[in-house]
């Protein structure tokens, strides 16, 4: 139907609205992308990285998204104006994030095999998940992280080979 064009590199994450009239997406241009989705028209550009942006996540509804970065930060941002919101700067490649079925946690995962879940309207950090093998020389790293939708378990995926479910309610 449509094709997207505005990355300078690599797309590496996309995610729908939770109305579906829009697509953000993230890449190896450190840039993030909302385009409107029937029409397949850019919308917006949030350009505030300095490395590449690995994930991407719109909250349930559908006000903030969320954009996790090689450059050790998560930036929070409102999704109609482009501002930020928050950053905040964890100091590791940041691979993946997700978002609590309420909107108010984001989880995040990464090189350093640790989950860590934040508030997600300061910032702050509330838990630190550990599990996962760090491999041989601290190699491995947390692929990919999801909440339940139904409940407060989130499960993460690493490339020690296992997945994990965490109780999210900590």
């Amino acid at each position: 139907l449509y094709t997207y064009g505005g990355h300078q590199k690599g797309v590496d994450d996309l995610a729908w609205s939770p109305d579906g009239k829009c697509i953000v997406s993230g890449g190896a241009d450190n840039a993030v992308w909302v385009w409107d989705a029937s029409t397949g028209a850019h919308s917006q550009l949030y350009n505030s990285h300095t490395d590449s942006v690995n994930s991407v996540v719109w909250f349930p509804d559908g006000r903030l998204i969320a954009s996790a970065s090689s450059d050790g930060t998560i930036q929070v941002w409102d999704a109609k104006t482009m501002q930020s919101v928050y950053k905040h700067t964890q100091g590791t490649v940041i691979q993946c994030i997700a978002c609590s079925p309420d909107g108010k946690r984001v989880v995040s995962g990464g090189n350093n095999t640790i989950l860590q879940v934040w508030d997600a309207t300061s910032g702050s950090h509330l838990v630190t998940y550990t599990g996962h093998s760090p491999g041989a020389e601290g190699k491995n790293y947390i692929v990919d992280v999801a909440w339940c939708p139904k409940d407060e378990r989130i499960a993460s995926a690493c490339d020690d080979e296992t997945v994990r479910v965490w109780d999210g309610r900590n």
